[in-house]
């Protein structure tokens, strides 16, 4: 058999292979095209860092870096669309048509976006780029509603709960968490330590409810940087002066009614300035009568109080910011009928400079500052009691928190790292005078509840957060604290002058370390996973440290406190889907000796809210149905006893007429329900449960302008 032979022309080959050599060059170049650019500020024409860039087709992102850079590679030629967005300037939007061998460079000037919006109201989770749960209230569904102070409103949300011993001042209580297992704070740093050793006057109740814009709630012992953090960061945001473009002034008033209390709360609040010089002023009352539970039956737990606030807030450089701010409020009359005694008077000071720092485009992001002092005289007695014909007690405490907090920021392409340090120094007096009024010659008997007492504690924390991704974010956290407590000798005297307790060996210190880290994954804007873990150590409070001899706990036992009582760690883990945290509504746990379970811990409650808004967004009315179960597991070292399940129901409604003027209203506990919560006290030398109010009409009227 001959062969075939094909005879191809030599011209022919070289062409082929020029055809096939310029095709391949073609489809890589399709692949390999780029978009690079540079974000600026079109005031300054500086760099805009950590601007969010978005290019479709594709769905893809990036954020730019300290130099305001960003690159997108491996793009085909097509046409374009880019989005870039930052805070506090207006979107940018370009179409570009990518061609074959050439890549583009683009130069992009932001727009400030600086105006004036009226109130929101946010009913869901802060979405940021952190790997826990933060909850964030806001002041315009605080303004809907009739809380006459932080911890009773906060009974609202998911997962917190409150212990009620009168008609206000209600103590929060998060995952179980409470007292100074909570690092409870005022703007970002100030602490406030109450007087009364049984929490009459706890941090919160410091701070008038109308006078917050804002309530940052962050469960578990992940974030660090804000002090000791074992259980829950709870941070509340007062009215903040700001700067202004050109000289404007505001003002705000509240007037408020409640049905069975005859309740009556005002508030004013005038804000002004310029981009220089700015202020802020507020004033509060609120005055309320003893209220009457779904029985009837009149519970004393009438309260006044009274406040007023100054902020002065100076920009003597673009970027650079000081704030002064002056807090001084009062207590008067306020009833505890589950406590011992009730609060005669209250009067607080509360006084911070911050400075803030703020260069997005520097390796140095930012800097930010704060010292403080919180000043709390604090006079109680039992004068409303049956006994006190019988013996006359009248105690006076003097309490202050003196501290503050450096942070540093530093930034470097993707990556921001916190470093700082914070101090706060805590100190406590008082004394009670006992007069036996039913023996011969009127005795008095004095009796030290506080013995100078100090505890001080100075922390230094770092926080590294990186972006691997436009996706994924990374969380790595840590603290340490030194912490040093002290007191004059721990003694109790009889009639006699005998000694009945004396301690002299008050000193204790103690270094605690704390870490955290965690992870988030964004599938889109709508979806996420979330996972952290973290360790939190606090070291014992004034109460758990020299307390002498008071009935302070759930039980009626005298307490006596340990200056040598070791820290307490918690371990904790937060998984979160799509914004919802996967918990049991209850904590639950047991003590190491007997097996007895924990004292004071919430039951499972679910609440149900159904709003619809009419009339263009002006009304909305609402359904607000609240399923709480018994709790039965309970501690009998601390003779605690269990509690019925309930149901409550309640409507309200809003109606915006205008800018200037809102109306609130609603109806709390619609069937006049007898009932009562777990964690609220006892009705003092009794068994008796303090129930919640009945049913109770309110109405709120809003003005600004």
């Amino acid at each position: 058999m001959k062969g075939l032979t094909i005879y191809i022309p030599q011209s022919r080959v070289i062409f082929s292979i020029f055809i096939f050599l310029v095709f391949t060059a073609t489809l890589s170049a399709q692949g390999t095209l780029s978009i690079n650019g540079k974000v600026m500020s079109d005031e300054t024409g500086g760099p805009v860092s950590r601007a969010e860039v978005f290019l479709n087709p594709g769905n893809l992102g990036v954020t730019t870096d300290e130099n305001g850079k960003f690159k997108f590679t491996n793009l085909k030629s097509d046409n374009y669309v880019i989005e870039v967005n930052h805070l506090g300037c207006k979107i940018y939007t370009i179409t570009i048509k990518l061609e074959t061998g050439k890549d583009k460079s683009l130069e992009i000037f932001l727009e400030k976006d600086i105006r004036q919006i009226a109130g929101v109201e946010i009913t869901d989770i802060a979405f940021e780029r952190e790997p826990y749960r933060k909850d964030v209230i806001d002041q315009v569904a605080i303004e809907k509603l009739p809380a006459r102070g932080p911890g009773e409103f906060l009974r609202r949300e998911p997962n917190v709960s409150g212990i009620r011993k009168g008609g206000g001042n209600i103590d929060p209580v998060i995952r179980g968490f409470k007292f100074s297992q909570l690092n409870v704070q005022n703007n970002t740093g100030q602490k406030i330590e109450g007087g009364c050793p049984n929490r009459m006057d706890p941090a919160s109740s410091h701070i008038d409810i109308n006078d917050i814009s804002r309530i940052e709630i962050i469960k578990g012992p992940y974030a660090l940087r804000y002090g000791p953090n074992f259980g829950a960061v709870l941070n509340l945001v007062t009215e903040k002066a700001r700067p202004y473009e050109k000289f404007e002034l505001h003002a705000k008033a509240i007037k408020g009614w409640e049905s069975n209390w005859g309740g009556n709360k005002e508030h004013v609040t005038i804000t002004g300035g310029n981009r220089n010089i700015y202020f802020a002023l507020t004033g509060n009352h609120q005055d309320y009568g003893n209220y009457k539970d779904g029985n009837g039956e009149v519970v004393h737990s009438s309260f006044k109080k009274y406040n007023y606030s100054a902020e002065l807030g100076i920009s003597p450089w673009e970027k650079h910011r000081v704030l002064l701010s002056y807090k001084n409020s009062h207590g008067r009359d306020v009833m505890f009928p589950a406590l011992p005694m009730d609060e005669r008077e209250d009067n607080t000071q509360l006084m911070a400079a911050d400075y803030h720092y703020l260069n997005p485009g520097n390796m140095l992001h930012s800097i930010d500052a704060k010292v403080y002092n919180s000043d709390v005289n604090h006079e109680m007695d039992n004068k409303s009691r049956p006994f006190s014909d019988t013996v006359t007690a009248v105690s006076i405490i003097d309490a202050k928190n003196t501290g503050g907090r450096l942070d540093f920021g530093l930034r470097k392409d993707a990556s921001l790292l916190n470093i700082g340090m914070d101090y706060e120094n805590i100190f406590k007096d008082g004394r009670r005078v006992k007069t036996l009024i039913m023996q011969p010659g009127l005795p008095v008997k004095t009796e030290n509840l506080w013995s100078n007492a100090h505890i001080k504690n100075m922390g230094f924390f770092v926080e590294y957060k990186r972006q691997m991704n436009h996706r994924l974010d990374w969380v790595l956290s840590g603290r340490i604290d030194i912490n040093k407590a002290s007191s004059d000798p721990m003694q109790m005297k009889n009639m006699m002058g005998n000694d009945v307790y004396y301690n002299d060996s008050t000193s204790s210190n103690f270094v605690n370390v704390s870490l955290s880290t965690g992870l988030i994954y964004r599938f889109s804007k709508q979806l996420s996973v979330d996972l952290a873990l973290g360790r939190g150590a606090r070291s014992p409070d004034m109460a758990e440290r020299f307390i002498t001899l008071l009935p302070v706990g759930y039980d009626n036992y005298d307490y006596l406190g340990n200056p040598q009582l070791k820290p307490e760690n918690n371990p904790g883990s937060n998984p979160e889907a799509i914004n919802y945290i996967v918990e049991n509504g209850q904590v639950v746990g047991s003590e190491i000796v007997n097996n007895d379970p924990l004292p004071e811990i919430p039951p499972f409650e679910a609440n149900f809210r159904v709003h619809y808004f009419l009339f263009e967004n002006k009304f909305k009315p609402e359904i607000h149905l609240r399923f709480v179960a018994g709790q039965n597991r309970i501690s009998q070292a601390f003779d605690e006893i269990g509690t019925p399940g309930f149901i409550t129901a309640g409507i309200n409604a809003s109606y915006k007429v205008n800018q200037y003027l809102s109306f609130a209203g609603g109806v709390n506990n619609l069937f006049d329900k007898d009932y009562y919560e777990h964690l609220n006290r006892r009705i003092i030398g009794s068994h008796a449960a303090l129930y919640e109010p009945g049913r109770i009409f309110y109405l709120n009227v809003i003005i600004k302008f």
